[in-house]
């Protein structure tokens, strides 16, 4: 029989152990792209070396966690002490680690770069060299579950491998790069190389050894079977410099949130239009299921196709226990859907609320004899639900007017509430921006801001809002002329804290001040 090294793997789809749960928690991260890193550690790769392959590596994650947090991404260690993958256990994958199986980068991503920081201890250099073709086939077969439990869209399957090209590959087998060839070009994943010291297009290798050459021949055949699917290889040190060096992504356009007049009085109007300034970024917010239905309700196994096995038998044998069973079974078989492999929904709970009294909790208070009301002191206030209708005082068309005009300094920069917007001229209307550069100019010379009534959309709230002019001058020469908008607080919504006069009695103790010392 052929040594290991030598014995051709198997062009099938290798079969994971994975379970279920697994894969459905794959298919709830459905939005963005795939990536899976390879990272070749082997034992020959000196330490410096080592350090840039997994700056870069590092360098690639970040750029996924802070650029596209809802890309898939996934690690794959080559050439560790032991083998840690759920796949088919065969000598041809050892030393093979999956470090981190594919979840999203807002997820997994530090995760992933405290891995990079403390790496696994390295397999010793007479055991042998470290595949990466053999974890190129875990990474594909990785992609493949992805690609099985996630509905059909545009997404990009993306398999990066970092490689220094100091281990002694073997010529690869010819129907091994077929059928890996064939799965990738069936679901459409990509195969990059980033090669420390190897240059594909000039051949040339630094330093000129015998394992890099032979890890050339091994790109130079991956490519020819590879066809489209393979990305290209890159220099590990053209990338290195190229992640480290800052780069401008063009924002998308901004979407008006308001378009309309600005109405400074009767039939004196300039069209206008509003951008929000800054926008609040908010957490993932987490979600709720139940313990007793995951216990007595276990996610369905998925096929390779991301269908759930035997779900037709599974309907088939629901109709009979329907019969024998009576209403019982039924009622089982709605609460515990067989089909739904989303745990969210699967295991979703379901609240209620009820109203009880003090004197009789066991009684419930239907809602209409209750009623709202507000804290005062010690005693509550009741509301009335006409009372509380009028304050949610809404406006049928929406409108931005003009107020008045007041000096800067009357209106406190504490005042100044809720995320600023910008106020500028309408687009392409040439008398709208010059009336509206003048209207700024004019506030800005006399030291004053415009006090203006706000309704953003039909059925709104009014608002009353206070717009700063400014004048900023760009690189090019050209000046952008627009209000800086901010809600005013309500008189009731001012709250003036009193403190203490500074004195004896209110001065810190040496032990105060001792606890504030470093």
């Amino acid at each position: 029989s052929l040594p290991d090294s030598l014995r051709p793997r198997c062009s099938r789809p290798l079969s994971s152990h994975s379970s279920a749960r697994d894969r459905s928690l794959l298919s709830m991260s459905a939005k963005g792209d795939t990536t899976v890193f390879v990272l070749d550690m082997g034992p020959r790769l000196a330490d410096e070396d080592l350090q840039n392959a997994v700056a870069a590596t590092r360098l690639m994650i970040e750029r996924k966690v802070n650029i596209f947090p809802t890309d898939d991404i996934g690690l794959v260690l080559v050439g560790t002490d032991t083998t840690d993958h759920t796949f088919d256990p065969q000598p041809a994958y050892d030393h093979i680690t999956v470090a981190q199986k594919l979840l999203p980068a807002s997820a997994v991503g530090m995760k992933m770069l405290r891995a990079l920081m403390q790496l696994p201890p390295r397999m010793r250099s007479d055991e042998g060299g470290a595949d990466i073709l053999s974890a190129l086939a875990i990474a594909v077969a990785m992609l493949m579950t992805r690609i099985g439990a996630r509905k059909k869209g545009k997404n990009e399957y993306r398999i990066v491998i970092i490689t220094g090209g100091t281990e002694p590959l073997e010529t690869p087998d010819e129907a091994f790069l077929a059928g890996l060839a064939e799965q990738c070009s069936g679901l459409g994943i990509k195969v990059g190389v980033v090669a420390l010291g190897i240059d594909m297009e000039s051949g040339v290798c630094t330093p000129d050894t015998v394992e890099k050459r032979l890890t050339l021949d091994a790109l130079r055949s991956l490519e020819s079977s590879f066809g489209e699917c393979f990305d290209g290889c890159k220099p590990l040190a053209a990338e290195l410099e190229g992640l480290r060096q800052p780069r401008s992504y063009q924002m998308p356009a901004s979407r008006a949130s308001f378009s309309g007049s600005l109405e400074l009085a009767a039939g004196l109007h300039i069209r206008t239009v509003i951008y929000k300034k800054a926008l609040e970024k908010k957490l993932a917010s987490a979600k709720k299921f139940s313990l007793p239905a995951r216990e007595r309700n276990p996610l369905p196994e998925l096929g390779a196709d991301g269908a759930v096995k035997g779900e037709a038998g599974s309907a088939g044998g629901g109709a009979a226990g329907n019969a024998a069973g009576g209403e019982e079974q039924k009622e089982q078989e709605e609460e515990e859907p067989s089909g739904e492999t989303d745990p969210a929904k699967r295991w979703a709970v379901q609240q209620d609320k009820t109203h009880h009294t003090e004197a009789d909790p066991e009684k419930d208070v239907p809602p209409p004899e209750t009623i709202h009301a507000y804290r005062f002191g010690h005693d509550l206030v009741p509301i009335s639900q006409d009372i509380e209708a009028s304050f949610k005082f809404k406006v049928d068309v929406k409108s931005l007017q003009v107020q008045g005009f007041v000096l800067t300094e009357q209106v406190p920069h504490a005042h100044m509430m809720g995320n600023p917007e910008m106020i500028a001229a309408a687009p392409g209307d040439e008398a709208a921006g010059q009336a509206f550069a003048a209207l700024v100019t004019a506030l800005r010379e006399g030291g004053k801001v415009m006090v203006v009534r706000y309704v953003r959309q039909k059925n709104a709230a009014p608002r009353s809002c206070v717009c700063t002019p400014q004048v900023e001058e760009s690189e090019d020469g050209s000046t952008s002329y627009f209000f800086c908008k901010n809600d005013l607080p309500f008189a009731d919504e001012v709250r003036l804290a009193s403190w203490a006069a500074a004195g004896p009695a209110t001065a810190p103790s040496a032990h105060q001040l001792a606890g504030t010392r470093p």
